[in-house]
């Protein structure tokens, strides 16, 4: 992948207006910390967990969908779960103590996706 590729000027951009909004609404300015990518292949998963603990002053974590999938990310509280399938094209924005999980991909097709965390400063 290189910047001009669709995917990644769309996540730029939504990056760039996603930190916009978060600096005219809140108290505090956010930064870009971080960003990667996540490929998830046939029998790949990934365990409950929060991104709160892994970076210093982390404020938000988002996503953006590269591919359409019939696995979902599940939000968790201790007493409900929420399904999200992925679309391509989809942007998901959650707090950094959300805990989310990935079930086993179990459909031979891969499950892509950039994601990127907010620190507050």
């Amino acid at each position: 992948m290189t910047r001009q590729d669709p995917e990644i000027q769309t996540f730029t951009n939504e990056v760039m207006h996603i930190q916009e909004s978060l600096n005219q609404i809140n108290s505090f300015k956010t930064d870009l910390v971080n960003l990667w990518a996540i490929i998830y292949g046939d029998r790949d998963f990934s365990k409950t967990h929060n991104h709160f603990n892994l970076w210093d002053k982390l404020a938000y974590n988002t996503i953006l969908y590269l591919s359409d999938s019939n696995t979902p990310i599940v939000f968790e509280t201790t007493t409900s779960s929420v399904e999200i399938f992925p679309k391509k094209g989809l942007l998901v924005v959650m707090h950094p103590i959300t805990h989310h999980s990935v079930p086993l991909v179990d459909n031979h097709l891969e499950r892509m996706a950039l994601v990127c965390n907010f620190a507050v400063y």
